[in-house]
């Protein structure tokens, strides 16, 4: 007589081995194609890769937030703060631009995870599907260039992934919310921090309790991200010498000024 109970652990537990076989298989790839592709030099050759590293090695030298490739040396830029902050703590134990590079290699390695965590949770398909479709997102070419570059668009996407993830288990456990209230307002902060759009990120978080009905954690999440975002604004007078304000942030910048808006409605119609 067939023990069902057993049959089903037995097929349960062969489907585990699956996924994690398929899960291997998918970063061993996903790996392969990266560490072939990578580029040991200065390549794309963007201005912002420039500025960068720049504003990194004058936070690591402790002359503060400054543009050291210009005369004089200005203090303060257009770009935020969080990118070359991550980029002088890489600089105080070397100047290496593999190093740096390497950077933005470990940050896509930690995205194709959590991208195939996100297909595998959210898609109901087989495991061929999730496998497919993450390699298709692991092995586009853009993807993969940004590996290698040092630009703040990979470990940028890792915070918005990461603020989505701690979120999501911010809104459905009931346990251990206090350590996704912690880590959500971290990563969105780093979100934002690392590019002015994660600002996007912080609303669409707050927004998505707020129809959820979710007061009591919105203002939960309100007050102790206000109290960081305080405790930042302090952190990176300090540390950088200049004030936080929307010059750093170019994007929403642009949006005070009434030509510059006026301008990208025109071309919006403009055929």
């Amino acid at each position: 007589m067939i023990n069902i109970r057993k049959f089903n652990i037995d097929i349960k537990g062969r489907n585990n081995r699956t996924r994690k076989i398929s899960i291997l298989l998918f970063i061993f790839i996903s790996t392969i194609f990266a560490v072939f592709l990578f580029n040991p030099n200065l390549q794309w050759n963007s201005w912002d890769t420039y500025e960068y590293i720049n504003l990194g090695k004058s936070l690591a030298s402790g002359k503060g937030f400054r543009e050291i490739c210009y005369p004089n040396e200005p203090l303060g830029s257009r770009l935020p703060f969080g990118y070359p902050f991550l980029l002088s703590i890489l600089i105080r134990l070397s100047e290496n631009i593999i190093l740096l590079k390497c950077f933005s290699f470990v940050s896509y390695i930690a995205n194709i995870i959590l991208v195939y965590y996100l297909f595998q949770k959210f898609f109901k398909v087989p495991d061929i599907f999730v496998f497919t479709l993450s390699l298709i997102f692991s092995l586009n070419p853009i993807v993969i260039n940004l590996s290698h570059i040092i630009l703040s668009e990979t470990p940028f996407l890792l915070s918005l992934l990461a603020s989505f993830i701690f979120a999501m288990k911010y809104v459905t456990h009931d346990r251990n919310t206090n350590i996704y209230l912690i880590l959500t307002s971290i990563s969105m902060i780093f979100s934002w921090q690392i590019r002015s759009l994660g600002l996007a990120m912080i609303f669409a978080i707050f927004f998505y309790l707020f129809i959820k009905k979710q007061f009591s954690r919105l203002l939960h999440l309100l007050i102790f991200t206000s109290l960081a975002l305080l405790l930042l604004l302090q952190i990176y007078k300090k540390y950088t010498g200049v004030r936080l304000s929307l010059q750093n942030y170019s994007y929403f910048s642009h949006l005070l000024q009434p030509e510059y808006l006026a301008q990208s409605i025109y071309n919006s119609f403009s055929f």
